[in-house]
């Protein structure tokens, strides 16, 4: 297969079966043997199944980030099932070639089979506990992971010397404890992430001392109508993918929905630290509110987050870097065609000689505003998603970014405009779009700059 088509080693489906078919070949035997006291007919199948989900957990938790328990059990019932799907499915083919009339029947008997079998697996995910989320693990730790059910394997095992196994053993051990010490120890990185949610915004601020800082979560005015949680389909994924376990700020920029709808569903999934608004919303009336904006407080209230209002002169430390607050500052912008845009939470992230400026959905009357203060960077996060009533050009020129970073998505507006690439172009700015290259990793020791996207 491979030599037909070498890409095919970077197929999920590919690398699942023939890990299913190794973990088979190596675990069965010395399962089944381990569990002796139980009668064979229910021993050989559960053997089955623990092998293969001992095989094939690491590779799941990479592709999908999730650790299956109820699978275990669903494969011993599955297995006779399929089985007799399969052998019905042969039989009424070539039944077929000379009575196809009766070929009908058994192809029937196959359908219901494969419903049974969709109904077990569908009442069975209701079940409590079948299983858990588990972000991107790195690879030594897979690596890692699978010297342990190596030792079951009996024809590696046995014939080793007892040297061989003691080493083995403390292998194991020692690289279980470099792990955890590599784990704690601070890096020299900081990384941001910028993630494709359509259009709005999410952006994932990972610091040296390995805090996580999540700027927006991405949301939709219409995905209440058409039931599609961009936080739950998107944020949460993605968040799970870069590895982060929890979230110890959760910074919304301004309380719009393409912003903000997508947070809710990262409050429940992950534990989290505190909660930043901006100072302006803490009106709560008028324009200043929203029906997410009430399910925010009271889910910060349930889980007892501490829910913030910073503005101007306000900051947020870590050990290794500073969030300079810029923006909304007293008298709050008013009376322009959006004042919950233009009082959005705007700050300066600073990590040595590396600077960020993250504008959330300002237009023209707030950089006006802040025209006045140290906003020159190295990478500029792009207002409203690129649109031609922000990014102004002696906001562009004073700011001088190396890197521009749009967050858009497919949208009526005309997002991202002309106008707007033309000004960055013009300042000699690299220009990033996650509607083109998809999700844009940053990654800096405080100099020099490196990134990468998913397209």
């Amino acid at each position: 297969l491979l030599g037909s088509n070498p890409l095919l080693i970077h197929d999920p489906s590919f690398i699942i079966s023939f890990a299913c078919i190794y973990s088979i070949c190596l675990f069965h035997q010395p399962l089944n043997n381990w569990m002796h006291f139980m009668p064979s007919w229910m021993r050989s199948s559960l053997a089955l199944s623990i092998a293969v989900w001992i095989g094939i957990t690491p590779v799941l938790v990479y592709y999908f980030n999730y650790i299956s328990i109820i699978n275990i059990f669903l494969n011993v019932l599955a297995v006779p099932i399929v089985f007799l799907i399969t052998l019905a499915g042969f039989v009424a083919v070539v039944l077929g070639i000379f009575l196809p009339s009766l070929a009908l029947f058994i192809f029937a008997a196959s359908y219901y089979l494969l419903k049974l079998l969709y109904f077990i697996s569908e009442k069975a995910l209701l079940l409590p506990f079948t299983g858990f989320h588990i972000p991107t693990l790195p690879e030594y730790i897979n690596f890692l992971y699978y010297l342990v059910p190596l030792m079951m394997v009996e024809d590696f095992w046995k014939y080793r010397s007892l040297g061989f196994k003691r080493g083995y053993k403390a292998a194991i051990i020692v690289g279980v404890c470099v792990v955890m010490i590599t784990n704690m120890m601070p890096s020299r990185y900081l990384k941001l992430y910028f993630i494709d949610v359509g259009q709005g915004d999410c952006s994932v601020i990972r610091t040296p001392d390995h805090k996580v800082i999540l700027v927006d979560g991405g949301g939709s005015s219409d995905w209440q109508k058409n039931s599609y949680d961009i936080g739950k389909q998107v944020t949460v994924p993605a968040l799970l993918h870069i590895g982060v376990w929890q979230v110890d700020t959760v910074i919304v920029s301004h309380i719009h929905d393409d912003h903000l709808g997508g947070v809710l569903s990262i409050l429940d999934a992950y534990k989290v630290g505190q909660v930043i608004l901006p100072a302006s919303d803490r009106y709560g009336e008028g324009e200043f509110t929203s029906e997410n904006l009430e399910k925010l407080q009271e889910l910060c209230s349930n889980k007892n987050i501490p829910l913030r209002h910073l503005q101007a002169n306000d900051s947020i430390i870590t050990n290794k870097l500073s969030l300079k607050i810029l923006s909304p500052q007293k008298p709050y912008i008013q009376n322009t065609d959006s004042d919950v845009n233009n009082n959005s939470l705007v700050f300066k992230l600073t990590y040595k000689d590396f600077d960020a400026l993250f504008t959330g959905d300002i237009q023209q009357e707030a950089e006006q505003t802040l025209l006045q203060k140290d906003i020159q960077c190295d990478v500029l996060k792009i207002a409203h998603h690129g649109s031609p009533y922000s990014s102004m050009e002696g906001f562009v020129e004073l700011t001088d970014p190396e890197l521009s970073i749009i967050s858009v998505g497919k949208n009526n507006y005309g997002h991202p405009s002309k106008e707007v690439i033309g000004r960055l172009e013009k300042a000699g700015s690299l220009v990033y779009r996650t509607d083109a290259q998809g999700a844009v990793m940053l990654s800096t020791e405080g100099k020099k700059i490196k990134i990468k996207t998913v397209r």
